[in-house]
């Protein structure tokens, strides 16, 4: 006699496989529905390695959607500039300045990578950024005026299989120098439509809030346990520091919130779209010209990705303080970043396995 599962029901085969699947769930009483470990576990990876990419398009969305209730935030401009600075410090804590004697006998690589962020990058856009409205071409000069980014150069020059120290002297130079060749650059962009004193304010606002926080994180790094600790807490003390540049994006979204609903021109977001796409052009034409100019002057391989990512890559923190002490639309700024970081990531991986297969 054959066995049967006594808690098992007992459907006619008429019946299509979908009513019969649903009423044995329903029948057998079962354990609710659990997802698969290994799919758990492949979601958990992925929003482990972009969680910033996706909570940056969640602040977004919520500064966009709560600007009403909000815009008195966006008013309050020394909390911006409080954030600003203490996430700098975040940023610079855990670098470690003595990796870079070796670069200082032989500074070809930094210096190029510096001279192709500061001067060759913003010249290419310059042109386009004309073509376009004030609001969104102000912001795409912004965009290539900032420095070198100090959140992922280094980690994109070392997947990429490249010399992260070159990337984090870079970074360190056009920081630290940023509080006079960002207004420069955009006094000669678009210096015509900005006042004089706001520039001028701009100067004293980047090297109180940007240059200043590097160098006390720098004198910290002095106390050996200091230093010990942010090394080892490195990971950590760059998550709080992404916080720290999501709380300025939500303020800066709250802003332009308020600015997009009192313009009326036609087309505003299309136009978003245009400059998004036409910086990451640049962008990718600047890597690939530092990747063939460090090869040109005879450097090797690591050095060239490395000038390639220093010398494209732009830090968004900067370009969101500017961008508050002009009043334009963070949304270019905002979604360029995020892009970026998409884009060199696939080159990155690319070239990675290019050269190592």
């Amino acid at each position: 006699m054959a066995v049967t599962n006594s808690r098992m029901p007992i459907f006619p085969k008429s019946q299509p496989v979908a009513v019969v699947y649903f009423r044995c769930l329903k029948t057998e009483r079962t354990a609710p529905f659990k997802i698969k470990p290994a799919c758990k576990n492949r979601v958990m990876n992925l929003f482990a390695r972009h969680w910033f990419l996706i909570a940056l398009a969640t602040v977004v969305a919520v500064g966009f959607l709560s600007a009403s209730p909000l815009a008195y935030l966006a008013e309050v401009a020394w909390l911006k500039w409080m954030i600003v600075a203490s996430t700098m410090f975040l940023m610079a804590w855990p670098l470690e300045l003595a990796q870079f004697r070796s670069r200082i006998v032989n500074p070809t690589a930094p210096l190029t990578a510096v001279a192709i962020n500061t001067l060759l990058a913003p010249l290419i856009l310059l042109p386009l950024a004309m073509l376009m409205p004030q609001d969104i071409g102000t912001s795409m000069v912004l965009v290539f005026a900032a420095p070198c980014t100090l959140a992922s150069a280094a980690v994109w020059t070392a997947r990429a299989g490249g010399d992260d120290s070159v990337a984090i002297m870079v970074t360190i130079i056009t920081s630290c120098l940023c509080f006079l060749t960002t207004p420069a650059i955009i006094y000669c962009s678009i210096g015509q439509t900005t006042s004089p004193t706001v520039l001028t304010g701009m100067v004293w606002k980047l090297l109180i809030c940007i240059v200043l926080p590097i160098g006390i994180a720098q004198v910290l790094r002095m106390q050996k346990g200091s230093a010990d600790w942010a090394t080892n807490n490195k990971t950590s003390v760059n998550k709080v520091a992404q916080c720290g540049i999501l709380a300025v994006v939500f303020i800066g979204s709250i802003s332009s919130a308020l600015k997009i609903s009192q313009t009326s021109t036609s087309g505003y977001a299309i136009m978003i779209v245009i400059s998004v796409v036409l910086m990451l052009i640049v962008h990718v034409i600047v890597l690939a010209l530092g990747l063939a100019i460090a090869k040109s002057i005879g450097l090797n391989r690591s050095e060239q990705i490395a000038v390639a990512y220093s010398g494209s890559q732009k830090t968004l923190m900067v370009a969101l303080s500017v961008a508050a002490s002009l009043g334009i639309t963070v949304i270019p700024l905002v979604a360029y970043h995020s892009m970026q970081l998409f884009v060199d990531t696939l080159i990155a991986d690319f070239w990675f396995k290019r050269d190592h297969h």
